[in-house]
């Protein structure tokens, strides 16, 4: 009977804290580092490989790759592992909304969990990364790679908290030109401060993005449940369609950003 009552209780029906949710977050998670990586390596292979790096170097140039673009493989990664698992919830004959009401207590703490990353974990990661690269590239043949290296250092990238403070630097600045505009303006004058203001903006569309990325992935995770479960084919199948209107929608967005 303590058997029965513990697997009936909610905490064993949450499909978004199974190991078969892990699993095929794995199995999906293997396929685009690998894609990641050839493409890393396609396109920055004549300046990686006639350098003298070792392979704890490759490894670590390819995590870094990995890391990089972890923002946009998390969504095809919650998408694909959300599907596959939701249809396991179908061909177990499970409520798919009694499931996803459990999976909430996954869900809110995993869109915390991608806020604290795009604000404060991307930046160092991606800067990391680009130094690197760029140290390899400016190396010589047969020259190693120091293991002292400043140019991450060098390298500008703010998080969060980096980005309001540039807003409120710009914003300063701004107010100062236009009180100096008033007295005594100038056409280029004039042109210099909507050159901030546009600065500005794209500062604050950048936390805009910040606060509004965690929303979308996780819709885009919930969109994926319910497609795995409403869409009754082969896994095999499944897969292909998920792939087709991945692409879909990576190119719609694509043009919605151009």
């Amino acid at each position: 009977m303590t058997n029965t009552s513990k697997h009936n209780s909610p905490l064993f029906n949450i499909p978004l804290a199974s190991i078969q949710w892990l699993k095929y977050l794995g199995i999906v998670l293997a396929v685009l580092s690998f894609y990641v990586v050839a493409h890393f390596y396609y396109k920055f292979g004549d300046d990686i490989f006639p350098k003298s790096l070792t392979i704890g170097q490759h490894i670590k140039l390819s995590l870094y790759s990995i890391g990089s673009m972890l923002s946009e493989l998390i969504v095809p990664l919650l998408f694909f592992s959300g599907a596959l698992l939701y249809r396991s919830i179908r061909l177990k004959g499970k409520n798919p909304l009694s499931a996803l009401k459990h999976d909430l207590f996954i869900i809110l703490p995993l869109g915390i969990m991608l806020w604290v990353y795009d604000a404060f974990v991307k930046e160092p990661v991606e800067r990391e990364f680009y130094a690197m690269v760029f140290d390899v590239q400016t190396l010589e043949l047969g020259e190693k790679l120091a293991q002292d290296s400043k140019t991450y250092e060098s390298m500008e990238g703010p998080n969060l908290s980096g980005l309001h403070e540039r807003i409120d630097t710009l914003d300063i600045q701004i107010n100062d030109f236009k009180k100096q505009f008033l007295k005594n303006g100038s056409p280029a004058m004039e042109s210099y401060i909507e050159e901030l203001q546009k600065q500005q903006l794209k500062y604050q569309d950048e936390v805009i993005v910040i606060h509004l990325k965690p929303l979308y992935v996780l819709l885009f995770l919930v969109f994926g449940l319910l497609l795995g479960y409403l869409i009754p084919l082969h896994k095999a199948a499944l897969t292909a369609v998920l792939i087709a209107i991945g692409f879909t929608w990576y190119y719609a967005m694509s043009i919605l950003e151009a």
